[in-house]
């Protein structure tokens, strides 16, 4: 026994120095984490985040063993020289104007974009194996990835992780639409993750509720990221994010009360026992509101609204700020809310009441000797505990993200105390009263895509873009990949702002070539402050082969979705924090400085019809051939090979004979 009991801790001992680290640290971990996210009229918004991160260098095939990060893709990364890779499956599509800006927003179908390394000669070939692999891994249709379907985007994907160059012929970018995810692909997803769905926020798994909602969303990203602060070494991250929206009407309760039961089915009993962190975080934060219009007065001179107002401010104080500052914060205290001030530069004539209020309440304001007050003033109101939450949270976490400034009510897993009142958690959310979605704040970046056109000729497509912040334009990069048969007419490009010709700074321009590759046009456009942007271009219908329609060519052709990518600013300035310590949905997409951070849209999947024709009349051909043809040739062969005898007829034999005399005895006609 103890011979076998050394061979047991021989065989056992690589495993050990392959998963600690010198000095006794693991060199890998897990982080897993669910965002309950209430949206307008009732909705909930899961997204579940699982983060592994490995301090190993799979590039140069020294690994060996495998513990947290899966050996499936690890294998994969190091055999083809892939640097990034991301790869979304999503079914429905996320409504951004209704819903706001998701932590990370996915195409409807399939989404494929991967970074290769530079020593990868060719990338072509790579990207074909790499895509025939995850078909076999997800169990999905990725193997329709071809050069139909692929494009190389120079300006829209970026490396999201540790990267020496930008090389865009290193990378390679697809979209299948027509993708449907069911189960089959959620299987090998879960399998993936270190405990599968046997511990810890994976109960919540549960196929059956998450295909039961409006959106589902689930996604993998691989990437190299910075060991530590001085960036000498390279780890590799590897995050698994699913997000799930579940609305009041498909789910059948009819009430906006929701819980972690029934939105699952199941409830939380213990985190994953491999997690080094698990957290459940539900989004508190007030909602604000905007008190600039009155219905009952005109909105022209825009100042009855602001004596309305100001008649409840009872105590404000105000600071001025210079004409190029383009915002000063003030904060007050009225009716039991919590007033902020937003004062804008722009020249907003008042009365004298107006004025006389402001000189009150805001001495250091410059008014002029006309009765101008050069600064616009808004009023907004937050309005305080519409969601009641229980269990009470183990924390309270308050983080910027998106530009707006979030409250999270966080559940701490690990925590010993969680658990002992109670064997399982059940987060439940109530509205104390019911929400008026109006009111709420659109988005300030939106877009929406359509195809117009009468005919199976020729027809357009239109996108439009919104910006909705008050006063600052930005510039944002939009993606258009349009398959080949649609051939599109680049001198027909138009973009509309406000009436007037918006030029792109920049404009790249890939032509399709036919049954070869797609279109490609991207172009970096600025978007003015409150404004729409519409961006048309032409087309032509092209006439396939029968034998390149699908087998349902009149539900007709689909196109992928527009990307839109930019930095919007932000009106709360964002700090510097650590991505250790921060929840993971805010740690993807890192602002580049406090006063912006990286937005990624995708606008709706286009149904465009083709020149289709009548399937049914070969069908309808062959049918009247065969039944010509079978009727005159087997009459002829008929006429030419058959032979004509006469048979003498017979008396027929003893037999009969006899049986004719029995039968004439017994008064029966004879045979």
């Amino acid at each position: 026994m103890a011979a076998v009991g050394a061979l047991v801790q021989l065989l056992l001992l690589p495993a050990v120095l392959e998963a600690a680290a010198p000095g006794g640290t693991r060199r890998d971990a897990l982080r897993e984490e669910l965002l309950l996210s209430p949206l307008p009229a009732g909705d909930v918004a899961a997204t579940f985040q699982f983060r592994t991160r490995w301090d190993a260098d799979l590039q140069r095939g020294a690994v060996s063993h495998y513990r947290l990060f899966p050996k499936a893709l690890g294998r994969l990364v190091a055999a083809l020289g892939v640097r990034e890779l991301h790869l979304a499956l999503t079914q429905g599509f996320w409504r951004t104007r209704a819903w706001g800006q998701p932590p990370l927003q996915a195409p409807a179908g399939a989404e494929l974009w991967v970074w290769f390394q530079p020593t990868v000669t060719d990338v072509d070939k790579a990207w074909k194996e790499l895509s025939n692999v995850l078909s076999g891994i997800f169990c999905a249709s990725l193997n329709f990835i071809d050069s139909t379907n692929t494009v190389t985007p120079t300006a829209s994907f970026k490396p999201l992780g540790l990267a020496n160059g930008t090389d865009h012929h290193l990378l390679r970018y697809a979209v299948l639409p027509r993708e449907v995810v069911c189960t089959e692909n959620l299987t090998p997803w879960k399998k993936l993750l270190p405990c599968g769905s046997k511990a810890g926020l994976a109960v919540l798994l549960k196929a059956e509720r998450l295909f039961h909602s409006s959106y589902h969303s689930q996604a993998v990203h691989i990437r190299p990221i910075c060991r530590d602060a001085s960036c000498l070494a390279v780890s590799w991250e590897l995050r698994q994010t699913l997000t799930v929206v579940f609305d009041t009407f498909s789910s059948g309760q009819g009430k906006k009360d929701w819980s972690l039961f029934r939105m699952f089915s199941r409830t939380l009993t213990d985190a994953c026992p491999l997690a080094s962190q698990s957290k459940v975080y539900v989004d508190i934060s007030p909602k604000n509101k905007v008190m600039l219009t009155d219905q009952r007065t005109p909105p022209a001179p825009l100042v009855q609204p602001l004596c309305v107002a100001l008649k409840h401010l009872t105590s404000i104080r105000c600071v001025a700020r210079p004409p190029r500052s383009p915002l000063g914060l003030t904060k007050g205290a009225a009716m039991g809310m919590s007033v902020v001030v937003l004062v804008r530069a722009l020249s907003w004539p008042l009365d004298g009441k107006a004025q006389g209020r402001l000189e009150g309440l805001c001495p250091a304001l410059p008014f002029t000797s006309s009765g101008t007050f050069p600064f616009m003033v808004h009023l907004l109101y937050q309005e305080k505990d519409l969601l009641e939450v229980t269990p009470p949270p183990t924390s309270v976490h308050e983080a910027i993200v998106q530009g707006d400034k979030r409250t999270y009510a966080v559940y701490d897993l690990l925590s010993p105390s969680l658990f002992n009142t109670s064997r399982s958690l059940n987060v439940q959310l109530k509205w104390k009263r019911p929400q008026d979605s109006s009111e709420l704040p659109t988005p300030v970046l939106h877009a929406q895509r359509y195809v117009s056109g009468y005919g199976l000729q020729t027809g357009e497509i239109s996108t439009l873009i919104y910006n909705t912040h008050p006063y600052r334009a930005f510039p944002v990069i939009l993606l258009e990949t349009v398959p080949w048969y649609l051939r599109l007419y680049v001198h027909t490009l138009t973009i509309i702002t406000k009436g007037k010709e918006n030029k792109p700074s920049y404009i790249h321009y890939q032509p399709a070539q036919d049954r070869r590759r797609p279109h490609l046009l991207e172009m970096l456009i600025q978007l003015p402050a409150n404004s729409v942007t519409k961006i048309t271009i032409q087309f032509e219908r092209a006439l396939l082969k029968w034998t390149e329609y699908t087998p349902d060519p009149n539900h007709g052709f689909y196109v992928g979705s527009s990307v839109l990518s930019a930095l919007v600013p932000s009106v709360i300035a964002m700090k510097d924090v650590d991505v250790e310590q921060s929840p993971l949905f805010t740690s993807l997409f890192p602002s580049s400085d406090g006063s912006s951070y990286f937005v990624r849209l995708y606008t709706e999947p286009l149904l465009v019809n083709l020149p289709t024709p009548d399937f049914s009349m070969p069908y309808n051909v062959i049918c009247l051939t065969c039944t010509v043809v079978a009727v005159c040739y087997g009459s002829f062969y008929n006429l030419l090979t058959r032979t004509f005898h006469v048979e003498e007829p017979s008396r027929g034999g003893l037999a009969k004979r006899l049986a004719n005399i029995i039968r004439q005895f017994r008064g029966v006609p004879p045979l």
